[in-house]
């Protein structure tokens, strides 16, 4: 059904470059809720472009082992923290100030069963 908030379904969520944002989801094997972390193959975070949606580069794994960067499976939930990267700050160009352009991410949720769920974030 797709990532409880503050990811937005069906849309873009915007979010700060640099902030952490929680991924919370659930997993089901038939009717049954799972909740062990090892039905989730992989959780992986790839740029695009956010004009054309072309993707830019390789997908990185965003789970790890640093405490609140861990799947967790807590609340009848899983929950992945993922690091957005940070932007690179603003430019002057003839004495004004001028932001960077936004940059686009899709992440990927894959199950052992190879189903997978996405959310795409802009991140400004």
């Amino acid at each position: 059904k797709g990532f409880f908030k503050p990811v937005k379904k069906d849309a873009v969520t915007k979010v700060k470059g640099g902030a952490t944002v929680p991924l919370k989801f659930k997993v089901f094997q038939g009717d049954t809720k799972a909740k062990s972390t090892s039905v989730v193959a992989s959780l992986t975070a790839q740029q695009y472009d956010c004009a054309t949606l072309a993707l830019i580069g390789d997908a990185t794994a965003i789970t790890g082992t640093r405490a609140g960067f861990r799947l967790k499976f807590r609340d009848g939930r899983f929950h992945q923290n993922w690091k957005a990267p940070k932007l690179p700050k603003a430019t002057k160009v003839k004495g004004k100030q001028v932001a960077p352009a936004p940059v686009c991410y899709v992440i990927t949720l894959t199950t052992q069963d190879s189903s997978t769920l996405a959310a795409r974030f802009q991140l400004h």
